[in-house]
């Protein structure tokens, strides 16, 4: 397998630039690849070249390691910000269709110039917009030239403990900066400008998502139906998501090899009367190729997808050169182009699940399937499915459970039955795309058809989500653990496959490491005790910890809620908190005091009037008036001061009513308050800690 061998230090050089930015001269990778070719051509006329070989092996890893450096680094240094003059007029181009959010439209944008005092210049840089909800807006298509006055502001993270990071995936997109423009602000100046394949395609699958709904497919049956055709997840819902999700469904709904291979074998159909005559065979490689390639193209050249087009462009090739080509170079070399092309899909969660998922099931599914001896067609398809269904698991599992921190217990059953109904939607895609094009009267008739398929299709998924046990939620696992757990696997079927028992103590030993992490992680838990401020999108969460124990104060309720497991659920996990103990902040008067008792549960946690003890902590909370005009000779003393919307008080009141360490402005606090108020704590040496600046406020009481 020489290909996988070049490509591990590919690799380990893009993650090593992408973790700790080095420069990798274009002349130094030159030099490299001339010396080792040099050294090869050396080498193959030596008598006792075998003891040198070594040295070809260590000049072709630094060659590549040093080229994916070079790759990553360079694409990092193309990444900046978009600085421009006050008062500028921009112009940019749209990249992407705008994307419809609960409050807004989004959309990528490449600047071209701006105008200055009269005077234009050229810019650079690409930049997110979001534009406040309106008919121009949701009709916004790449390729549009819009203009506006920027006020663009740095992409940055909420600063909150285990949280996503929103800046460095920006970042791997080549985004650093983003805007919000407001109705009115801005205008389309060019609306038929279509520059680029990338764009075209995108402007074409628009086109096919309008003869979807012309159709007659609309709510969940169009969302689905354009996400595991065409590769378009704007309208998928959260309650959809989940359902997929939890089933163990959703890579249905990625573009991938499912997808990419159907298309390959009705080309290949198609095309078959053209394998009679050896001159065109060639043709018919081409064609396959390029419909590959066009449907990639087309779906947003997603990693899943690239792979697959890769993969079977190889097998394509093969095929005219009646070669046997191995389908562990194939992949790798399919990954070579891609981080070639794109060096920051190394990123992607999607690039890894799915390669480990083609890798496990080339490894895995014989095996499985070789375990049963089905003599019935049917059953043995049934078998088969199983197996990769199985297979695919192996691979990807710890990957899934590190970042999604869930399992899906009923994964064969749901590949059991979505995956045909799934094949079918594909072919009926096809089906009514040509419809359209050659009997337009008759589309809508297999548009219904179509979404009668993917009805059918959601409810087996919305059925197997609600069977009892059908997803194992709240796990957690470490990076460690996780390449653990792939060790675990690599030795384990080793030892299985090839029939190697020594490697049974490998298996143990690196199982009882995998448990004593688990171990100590819940012994750390269990003594911790924190105080935590977040930053919470224009709203109030402290957050008391004390050992597994969880209270959460916050004004948080309702539908908004969905915005605490969103965006704190991974730090309770990685901290092996339990469940979490809400206190609403908006129902805290002395009618409420047993109800907040009774909601915190703990003897080391008090509340009373927006006065929290905890731990020794005093904290106090300001969120409306009542201390504006209140007169005490004898100052409250408190550690900390949280300031929250609402909070109408000025700077020598708070002085002269309480004696505190650190006043805390929580990320509702109005933004015009705050220069004022950090002046006035400076003149009287009291730090500020304001969350959406410097992050969440984080008290480790454990430490003193």
């Amino acid at each position: 397998m020489p290909v996988v061998r070049l490509l591990i230090p590919f690799i380990a050089g893009i993650a090593l630039a992408l973790k700790t930015p080095f420069e990798v001269g274009l002349p130094v990778i030159l030099v490299l690849g001339f010396i080792s070719v040099l050294y090869l051509q050396l080498e193959s006329r030596l008598t006792f070249h075998y003891k040198g070989r070594w040295i070809s092996y260590v000049l072709i890893f630094l060659f590549l390691f040093s080229a994916g450096a070079f790759l990553a680094t360079d694409k990092l240094s193309n990444v900046n910000t978009v600085s421009l003059p006050d008062d500028a007029l921009l112009i940019a181009e749209v990249q992407t269709p705008a994307k419809e959010t609960e409050n807004a439209y989004s959309t990528d944008i490449a600047v071209q110039a701006y105008r200055y005092k009269d005077d234009w210049f050229d810019s650079d840089g690409q930049a997110r917009v979001y534009f406040q909800k309106d008919s121009m807006a949701g009709n916004i298509k790449p390729g549009m030239l819009i203009a506006f006055q920027p006020d663009f502001d740095t992409v940055s993270n909420s600063g909150n403990p285990e949280e996503f990071d929103y800046a460095k995936y920006m970042t791997y997109h080549m985004i650093a900066s983003s805007t919000y423009l407001k109705s009115g602000t801005w205008t389309v100046i060019d609306q038929t400008q279509v520059t680029g394949l990338k764009r075209r395609m995108s402007r074409l699958r628009t086109h096919l998502l309008d003869i979807y709904r012309q159709a007659g497919l609309e709510g969940d049956e169009f969302a689905v139906a354009a996400a595991l055709s065409l590769g378009y997840k704007d309208k998928l819902h959260d309650k959809l998501r989940h359902a997929y999700s939890a089933s163990g469904a959703m890579h249905v709904l990625a573009v991938s090899g499912l997808h990419v291979g159907i298309i390959y074998m009705v080309m290949f159909f198609l095309l078959s009367p053209l394998r009679k005559k050896k001159k065109l065979i060639y043709l018919q490689v081409v064609i396959l190729v390029m419909s590959i390639w066009f449907y990639a193209l087309l779906t947003g050249l997603s990693p899943s997808v690239t792979r697959a087009a890769v993969m079977f462009s190889f097998i394509s090739a093969g095929t005219l050169f009646k070669q046997n080509i191995n389908i562990y170079n194939i992949l790798a070399a399919s990954a070579f182009v891609t981080l070639a092309f794109d060096p920051f899909v190394i990123t992607e969660l999607g690039f890894w699940l799915s390669y480990l998922a083609v890798l496990s099931i080339v490894t895995f599914y014989k095996p499985i399937y070789g375990l049963l001896n089905v003599r019935n067609p049917v059953l043995d398809k049934l078998w088969s499915l199983v197996a990769v269904s199985i297979a695919a698991q192996i691979g990807t599992a710890p990957l899934t459970v590190l970042y999604f921190h869930q399992f899906s217990n009923y994964f064969i059953l749901t590949n059991v039955l979505v995956i045909p109904v799934v094949t079918i939607i594909v072919y009926a895609a096809m089906l009514v795309f040509l419809v359209s094009w050659i009997f337009p009267v008759l589309a809508v008739y297999a548009g219904h058809g179509m979404a009668f398929l993917v009805g059918i299709l959601n409810k087996l998924v919305f059925f197997i989500e609600s069977i009892p046990g059908a997803v194992s939620q709240h796990l957690y696992i470490t990076p460690v653990q996780m390449l653990i757990l792939y060790l675990v696997i690599l030795f384990g079927s080793i030892m299985l496959m090839k029939g190697k028992r020594q490697y049974a103590w490998a298996v143990l030993t690196l199982l009882m490491v995998f448990v004593s992490i688990g171990i100590i992680r819940d012994i750390k838990s269990v003594e911790q005790n924190k105080l935590l401020v977040y930053n919470l999108n224009n709203h109030t969460a402290i957050n008391c910890v004390v050992g597994k124990d969880n209270v959460l104060f916050t004004d948080v309720t309702g539908e908004n809620s969905k915005i605490l497991d969103k965006r704190l659920s991974n730090y309770w996990l990685s901290e092996g908190l339990e469940k979490e103990k809400i206190v609403d902040l908006n129902k805290t008067g002395s009618r409420y005091m047993f109800t907040s008792m009774f909601s915190i549960d703990n003897p080391h946690v008090f509340m009373k009037d927006l006065y929290i003890g905890f731990k020794g902590i005093r904290m106090l909370i300001i969120r409306d008036d009542r201390y504006k005009y209140m007169i005490n000779q004898n100052p409250m003393e408190l550690d900390y001061l949280v300031l929250s919307s609402g909070a109408d008080v000025d700077a020598e009141t708070l002085h002269a009513l309480f004696t505190f360490e650190t006043l805390i402005l929580d990320s509702s606090y109005p933004f015009y308050k705050k220069g004022k108020i950090k002046n006035a704590m400076d003149k009287h040496n009291i730090s500020v800690h304001d969350v959406v600046e410097n992050g969440a406020f984080i008290e480790d009481l454990q430490a003193e």
